[in-house]
């Protein structure tokens, strides 16, 4: 396989698996959140601004996770060799 058909694929891989990872750490914020707080209660407020802390902390947490777990694929599998580069530099 050529370094842009290796590029596509890990391009189409790795959003799968940052997708995922969103909608797992979201749901557990969701979980977490309604364990520590009475959602069910009709007077209460904070069913969205849980959702909404949620969301938040999902996009955060996957944008953390997902940085340091493709540094570490790029160097566990050295990834610089066998994928081509997204941007080619401009000459001057």
């Amino acid at each position: 396989m050529s370094k842009t058909s290796n590029s596509i694929i890990f391009i189409l891989l790795a959003t799968v698996v940052n997708i995922i990872l969103m909608i797992a750490l979201f749901f557990v914020c969701i979980f977490i959140g309604s364990q520590l707080f009475d959602l069910n209660d009709v007077n209460s407020n904070l069913g969205p601004i849980v959702l909404g802390g949620s969301v938040i902390i999902a996009m955060g947490g996957t944008l953390f996770i997902y940085s340091k777990l493709m540094k570490w694929a790029t160097v566990k599998f050295k990834l610089d060799e066998k994928l081509s580069p997204l941007f080619k530099r401009k000459r001057k």
